[in-house]
Formats: C-alpha cells, sequence, structure tokens
C-alpha cells in the first residue's frame, strides 16, 4: 500500500528505512537535520510547508504510547493539529498526509 502513495516520508522507525528502500521510495528519519523544523521550539516559519517544500508530504507514527507522548513534549504535536489526515493504518504503524496551509 505504501507504494501507492506519492511524495517522501518521514517517521520515527529506522527499521523502516530498508522496506522503504526495497520499495524504491525515500524514508527520511525524524533524527535527520532535513526535518529539523519540526522540533524546533521556535520555529521560523511553518514547519509543515517546509517540509512539503522539499517533497516530504507524509509521516508514519508507531501507534505507542512513547511516540505519542514524544510528539507531545517536543510541541510537534500541537504544530500537526488540523494539519494531518490519516491515509493508512495496521496494528503497527499510522500514515499521515502533511495537508498544506490553506
Amino acid at each position: 500500500m505504501i507504494a501507492t502513495i506519492p511524495g517522501r516520508f518521514v517517521g520515527d522507525a529506522a527499521g523502516l528505512q530498508r522496506l522503504f528502500a526495497a520499495e524504491g521510495r525515500d524514508y527520511v528519519p525524524w533524527w535527520s537535520p532535513e526535518v529539523r523544523e519540526m522540533f524546533l521550539a521556535e520555529p521560523a516559519g511553518d514547519p509543515i510547508e517546509v517540509l512539503r517544500s522539499r517533497g516530504i508530504t507524509h509521516m508514519v507514527f508507531h501507534r505507542t504510547a512513547f511516540t505519542q507522548q514524544f510528539l507531545e513534549r517536543t510541541g510537534v504535536l500541537a504544530r500537526l493539529d488540523g494539519r494531518i489526515r490519516g491515509v493508512l493504518a495496521n496494528d503497527q504503524f499510522v500514515v499521515f498526509e502533511l495537508l498544506p496551509a490553506h
């Protein structure tokens, strides 16, 4: 199913890099400098628009309390409020589309 979703992905699961690479897809981990805007206390601009300008259109989250707590603690969850749409889920992961500002 991931193969049918266009764009680049960012997420918290290092193991997914191999899966995406095997499908010829790009997967950027959260710890990459390319996505640091999501985690800055005071981003210079709209972090979602920065990611989208780099072709990153989707996020993959683990379905764990730890992931949710991390996103809440770093302020990312608040930045995503109203800016994501669920597109795919299974028992371990959920995929969200990063929506452009309106």
